[in-house]
């Protein structure tokens, strides 16, 4: 006989014995208790912002003058490289260990070539860094400016294009890394 099925019946041997015996081996085990308690989420929201008027960016020649949205006619006409701002207050509700998280702007339709943004969040009481806030914001009334741009690189294409500015929605995204 080789040693390769000598080999080989030795193995199967072995695991015939070693499967006989699993139905007998035995493991000890114990169970315990561990107190429960209560697990609470915490939670973010934003009150209905109250907005002020628009005007235009600092860097503008006309800085701080009102931009009445309305167009041709009705009011104000942007060119571009204008940005308009608006400042917006809310009150944060920002629960939770370790929050954090940030503010964006939106619209519920298409505005291009225009673009609009968060460009800046304040709170009177606990500053907030990078535009990001905090548990410690929580309950405050925070300042969000917001800006709507009309690129400069906008061609003859844009001319007298016009979009509907009105809801503008702000979203409190909570963020954790």
């Amino acid at each position: 006989m080789r040693k390769s099925t000598k080999g080989a019946l030795a193995a199967g041997g072995a695991a015939v014995l070693l499967l006989g015996g699993a139905g007998s081996l035995a493991y000890w085990t114990a169970s315990g208790s561990v107190a429960g308690g209560t697990i609470t989420a915490g939670s973010l929201a934003l009150t209905t912002p109250s907005c002020g008027s628009w005007t235009y960016d600092t860097k503008e020649a006309t800085a701080g003058a009102t931009f009445t949205p309305g167009g041709t006619g009705n009011g104000s006409l942007l060119v571009p490289g204008d940005v308009v701002s608006e400042t917006c207050t809310t009150t944060l509700t920002a629960t939770g260990e370790h929050m954090r998280g940030t503010i964006v702007a939106s619209t519920p339709s298409d505005i291009t070539p225009f673009t609009v943004s968060v460009s800046s969040i304040t709170d009177a009481v606990t500053p907030i860094s990078g535009g990001v806030f905090t548990e410690a914001n929580n309950g405050h009334q925070l300042s969000v400016t917001i800006s709507v741009t009309l690129p400069s690189s906008s061609d003859n294409s844009t001319i007298a294009n016009q979009k509907t500015l009105d809801a503008i929605a702000l979203t409190a995204t909570q963020a954790h890394s």
